[in-house]
């Protein structure tokens, strides 16, 4: 689907939005992916209206650049920035190869989130120390590595970075034990979180049997770019407040998304697909991804009632 077409089209539903795929990865728009995932993003709202602490873990790697990608850091920051004005207590997780790229996205968002950062070598221990002294609520894990079934951790190509970042699984897999639930937002199937989809994810995705992730989360949600699985949350939290009979405005606005991405490029993060230095995401240019964000602010509908069992 072109942008033109996806622009009339008008998605009513938020997961309508975010399935937009013009970079042809195919996995969104699986159809039994929608079927696997109805209802994810309403639970994950419903529980993250209802949370005090929140934890955002984020960061990709891309190992030819040396840095980490536009797609994470920028979700993360609008998230985090929704949910600072809805009172809760937020932390990001990252590492040291994004650090920079979270700080400077919250920045142009005009917000100071509490960033925490792991270095390599940083596994299960690490985690655990952060979720007992913060005991969230919700764990959120957007666009970040998961460990794949050999205990690596790889990129589309198939490189294994397990060497080069922090083993954060453990944010995902043990956030109950500290009374949490998690939610994942993934564009590719080697994103933590994404375990619960991995039949579909071999089937779609080229190398997916070796890259995939395979730690679930509770509320897996996939986009056509994790950024965007991010807005949408933040437009499922609006109209949670709707049905409610509250109007907040939460999501961020195209001049917000433009800024964004260039603060990213000039704080030195890369396009995971091209690897340049540029205001660009997953090889998309602006005009992709203000579609996007405008479909996803107007989507007017969250799929399925179902929510996460206590």
């Amino acid at each position: 689907m072109s942008v033109s077409t996806y622009e009339a089209a008008g998605p009513a539903s938020i997961e309508a939005a975010m399935a937009f795929d013009p970079g042809g990865r195919g996995l969104c728009g699986d159809p039994r992916l929608r079927v696997a995932l109805r209802g994810s993003i309403r639970r994950a709202a419903s529980r993250l209206a209802g949370a005090d602490r929140v934890l955002i873990v984020t960061g990709f790697l891309i190992e030819r650049a040396g840095v980490g990608e536009s797609d994470g850091p920028p979700g993360s920051a609008v998230l985090a920035r929704a949910l600072a004005l809805l009172g809760k207590d937020v932390r990001i997780v990252t590492d040291l190869h994004s650090a920079a790229l979270v700080e400077a996205s919250a920045a142009a968002l005009g917000s100071r989130p509490r960033v925490v950062t792991l270095s390599p070598g940083d596994g299960e221990l690490a985690c655990l120390a952060i979720l007992s002294s913060f005991r969230p609520d919700v764990v959120v894990a957007i666009e970040r590595p998961g460990k794949a079934a050999d205990g690596g951790f790889y990129s589309m190509r198939g490189s294994d970075m397990r060497a080069l970042v922090p083993d954060t699984d453990a944010l995902v897999s043990r956030a109950s034990d500290y009374g949490g639930v998690s939610v994942a937002i993934g564009d590719g199937g080697n994103e933590l979180g994404l375990g619960s989809i991995g039949a579909i994810i071999d089937e779609r995705v080229p190398l997916g049997s070796t890259i995939r992730a395979v730690t679930p989360a509770d509320a897996p949600i996939v986009a056509g770019v994790s950024n965007w699985g991010a807005y949408g949350l933040v437009r499922a939290l609006e109209l949670l407040a709707l049905e409610g009979g509250r109007t907040i405005s939460l999501l961020h606005g195209p001049g917000d998304e433009t800024a964004m991405l260039e603060a990213v490029a000039a704080a030195g993060g890369v396009d995971g697909c091209s690897g340049r230095r540029e205001p660009t995401v997953d090889g998309l240019g602006p005009e992709s991804n203000l579609a996007a964000l405008e479909a996803i602010r107007a989507a007017s509908s969250i799929e399925g009632e179902e929510t996460i069992d206590a």
